[in-house]
């Protein structure tokens, strides 16, 4: 287990086994690992250049999180979670992809979007099959 305290948005982060376990807004825990703010990868959760990289799982995470702490519109919504990474080159093709990849409409994805959706379903197949699953029930 490790824990983050990520000082922007001032939340602190369980990571467990390279998937976000726990959120809380509040202080830093005393044994958290101090880091500036979010960034996006297509690679395991990580940190770099103080910030804490996640990858498109832990942003289903976050994302989930941020909308139970504050429901809001779907503009609203979007607005918050791109505020939570400022300056991140990836965020905004590691949210497109995991998005194809959650509601199972990957295979519409061309190019540099296919390739994206693969490295994030193949990141978690287990957790993302098992949503994606979820998605279609809603449908069923």
């Amino acid at each position: 287990m490790t824990q983050y305290f990520v000082e922007k948005p001032k939340l602190n982060v369980t990571v467990i086994d390279g998937k976000i376990d726990d959120i809380e807004k509040g202080r830093p825990n005393p044994d958290a690992i101090i880091v500036e703010t979010f960034d996006a990868t297509f690679g395991a959760i990580h940190v770099a250049d103080g910030r804490l990289h996640l990858d498109g799982f832990a942003l289903t995470d976050l994302m989930t999180w941020l909308y139970r702490e504050q429901p809001a519109t779907f503009k609203a919504f979007c607005k918050r979670t791109y505020k939570l990474f400022p300056n991140s080159s990836d965020i905004s093709d590691l949210l497109r992809a995991t998005a194809l990849v959650v509601t199972g409409k990957e295979h519409e994805a061309n190019g540099e979007d296919a390739h994206f959706c693969a490295k994030v379903r193949e990141a978690h197949p287990i957790e993302f099959a098992e949503l994606r699953a979820a998605w279609q029930r809603q449908f069923d």
